[in-house]
């Protein structure tokens, strides 16, 4: 895992960085932010980008998740109602 510059992330050996956050999505809505790094979904760990993938595809649209990642050091959890992902 590549760590940003700004994480101060040394305690955080694997999860996924948030690259991005579109408004007005549900990772906005939960308050996720750029530079944060997902560590576990629903309990369940997140080493890596098909982690994450694999975890979001056995969910649904509606589906209401648990998300734990690290913001600055500090382990937070927010819940993630998750959306049909936009067609790019």
């Amino acid at each position: 895992m590549e760590r940003p510059a700004n994480a101060h992330l040394e305690s955080v050996d694997a999860g996924v960085i948030v690259e991005f956050v579109a408004a007005d999505t549900p990772a906005d809505a939960a308050g996720l932010q750029r530079g944060d790094v997902i560590v576990q979904m629903d309990g369940e760990g997140i080493n890596n980008n098909g982690d994450l993938l694999r975890v979001l595809a056995e969910r649904q649209r509606g589906d209401t998740v648990t998300v734990t990642y690290y913001r600055n050091g500090e382990q937070r959890e927010t819940r993630l109602t998750l959306a049909e992902r936009p067609v790019e």
